[in-house]
């Protein structure tokens, strides 16, 4: 199973400035049948500069459109520690 990037957005809230240490910290927002949303934001100096999301879909070995594993929901709601938007996973 693989996956594809099919659209990134992020607004920057602040500049970061080249050499800047950066802090990103990644959730996943939601999974549906053949895709997820991964939500981050950036932190440079202890404050949010940026956030956006991630859409990913879930491809068979040729590249088609496929439903996401159950398991995946489940695990990624374990290591979220809380409920994460689900929507007919695995179905």
């Amino acid at each position: 199973m693989n996956g594809a990037i099919v659209q990134q957005d992020i607004e920057y809230l602040t500049p970061i400035p080249y050499g800047v240490s950066v802090t990103v910290r990644y959730r996943v927002a939601s999974v549906d049948e053949t895709s997820l949303i991964r939500s981050f934001e950036a932190l440079s100096d202890d404050a949010v500069a940026a956030h956006g999301e991630v859409l990913n879909v879930v491809l068979d070995e040729d590249g088609v459109p496929t439903d996401a594993p159950q398991e995946w929901s489940t695990r990624i709601e374990q290591f979220e520690e809380g409920p994460v938007d689900v929507a007919s996973a695995g179905q």
